[in-house]
């Protein structure tokens, strides 16, 4: 339910206090960072370390499966963010017909999509570069690219779309899986041994 305001601008009321767990606060935090930083007038999506922490902090802790779509003007910039659909365990049914829908509703050029693994393996199944390309063929007949797919599972995602495949939609080789890794001390400065 929104409230509008006397400006015009419809906005969510606010939730109650709950009691929350140690470091929602901080998670909070950083998604209103990341989210102010991808909203942030003229930013471009090109950075895909930006997109896939967005979507990772917001989806990589449910209990269920979640379908995400980042919709984008055509200079990459964001529009909005919408949940598409929740669904189970394992499973989330999608209808293309939505995203269609959500990518003419806001006028988007681009959009990039986001589901999540509760199981914590991000590795994409058969199901879901089947439906990366019967969903970039649906936006194509409505000239929406769709640049990418993430599937997060825990602290790492996999691109069905970037690494797994080709330019005419069809899957080229399995998608690869990133881990998130910590930052590594430099070695500069470090004497070279044989």
């Amino acid at each position: 339910m929104a409230i509008q305001e006397h400006t015009g601008i419809y906005r969510r009321p606010a939730k109650p206090a709950r009691r929350t767990r140690k470091g929602d606060a901080i998670i909070a935090e950083a998604l209103g960072i990341l989210e102010r930083r991808l909203r942030r007038a003229g930013h471009f999506m090109s950075d895909p370390q930006d997109v896939e922490a967005f979507c990772t902090l917001n989806i990589a802790t449910l209990e269920h499966e979640e379908f995400w779509l980042l919709l984008l003007d055509n200079h990459h910039r964001l529009i909005a963010v919408e949940l598409i659909a929740k669904g189970s365990i394992s499973d989330a049914t999608v209808p293309v017909r939505e995203v269609v829908k959500a990518a003419l509703r806001h006028n988007a050029a681009a959009v990039i999509a986001a589901h999540n693994h509760p199981s914590g393996v991000p590795t994409p199944s058969k199901a879901d570069i089947a439906f990366t390309i019967v969903l970039g063929d649906a936006l194509k007949m409505v000239d929406t690219r769709l640049l990418d797919h993430i599937v997060i599972g825990g602290m790492e995602d996999a691109s069905i779309t970037r690494e797994g495949l080709r330019d005419d939609g069809r899957p080229a080789a399995k998608p690869k899986c990133r881990k998130k890794r910590k930052a590594q001390p430099s070695k500069r400065g470090k004497a070279a041994t044989k």
